[in-house]
């Protein structure tokens, strides 16, 4: 009795972090920022500061990179028409999975226009509400968008635009490993067959 306790529990801790949310905030306001959330922790991703040894070591990983890449290439990458299967395999399976079912909890853009002169700043304003308000329609219909707002509006007497964006979307943990899982077996399976291909034409 106490087993299946102690497994009804680990179960239940593990369904818990599954259905987990993934977070990821954008803003803009002159300086870009990004996070990412899971429950209370917050990890700034944008703007990072680097000290003087970590970017010797960032150019130093790039290297590293280039040189496998190299490597790669020697020893007999892929080929084009191979990357273009593999691309129509598994985007689909990327878009359906994940892409899709995007939430977006909030979605702001505001939008100061400004030109400089007056007519030039009328034409770009109504050339800005011709291109934005469709466009994030567009993007109602194709994810979630729970919260939206767009505000244009136009200044004559400056000569900069001004623009705040902000957002935040979120998927759920076991979305992604699932989908990534889907995404592995295809791959997998792919590979196997382009492989079979190759020794044939040999």
């Amino acid at each position: 009795m106490t087993a299946l306790i102690v497994i009804a529990v680990i179960a239940l801790l593990f369904a818990a972090l599954l259905s987990l949310r993934i977070r990821v905030r954008i803003r803009y306001d002159g300086t870009l920022f990004v996070g990412v959330q899971i429950l209370r922790f917050r990890i700034p991703i944008l703007p990072a500061e680097q000290a003087p040894k970590q970017e010797q070591q960032a150019e130093n990983e790039v290297q590293h990179d280039a040189e496998r890449e190299l490597q790669a290439v020697e020893k007999g990458a892929l080929s084009a028409r191979e990357v273009l299967e593999l691309m129509r395999t598994l985007v689909p399976v990327a878009w359906r999975g994940l892409v899709k079912k995007i939430v977006f909890p909030v979605f702001r853009l505001y939008i100061k226009v400004a030109a400089g002169d007056a007519a030039q700043a009328a034409i770009q304003f109504g050339g800005l509400n011709a291109l934005l308000y469709p466009l994030v329609a567009l993007l109602g219909e194709t994810f979630t968008l729970r919260e939206r707002d767009l505000r244009l509006s136009v200044d004559f007497t400056a000569s900069h635009y001004r623009v705040y964006f902000e957002t935040e979307f979120y998927l759920r943990i076991w979305r992604i490993l699932v989908t990534a899982l889907v995404m592995l077996v295809k791959y997998l399976a792919l590979r196997r067959r382009q492989k079979r291909q190759r020794v044939k034409a040999v």
